[in-house]
């Protein structure tokens, strides 16, 4: 397999890295960081027993738990607000979207027709717009 010749930019030389394989880590390696990944998670268990050993950790632990749970129910109540505030506000525009529609409808249709436009209103017959059976390139028969 042919590798990619080095790209060279303002005198440096670097080969292209697009098509190198990863490298794997020795199995050593990996071992390794294991075990210091788990000497570390134990450090700090070990660390934290201590820590509550020598403080009041029930009171400290009831006043956190109590301070976040009257700030979780204070966020909660301040975004349901938001949210209401925001469903009035969908609620208002939709109304006024409906009556600007409304309008302009009952606008066209009590004002006459401009410069010979046909109203809007659409005949009672066939369909014969682009997208109709007729409109799409069906032969018509002559009658002899």
């Amino acid at each position: 397999m042919k590798t990619a010749p080095p790209v060279q930019r303002l005198g440096h030389r670097r080969e292209r890295r697009v098509f190198r394989r990863k490298t794997r880590q020795r199995r050593w390696q990996q071992l390794l960081i294991g075990l210091a990944c788990s000497g570390a998670g134990l450090a700090l268990i070990v660390g934290l027993r201590q820590l509550i050993q020598q403080l009041d950790a029930f009171l400290l632990f009831s006043e956190a738990l109590s301070h976040l749970i009257s700030g979780l129910t204070n966020l909660g109540i301040g975004l349901g607000q938001l949210l209401l505030v925001l469903l009035l506000l969908l609620a208002t525009l939709a109304g006024l979207l409906l009556l600007l529609a409304g309008l302009i409808r009952f606008g066209r249709t009590i004002l006459p027709a401009r410069n010979g436009e046909s109203p809007p209103s659409k005949p009672a017959g066939k369909a014969r717009g682009p997208l109709s059976a007729e409109g799409r390139g069906a032969v018509k028969r002559r009658r002899p």
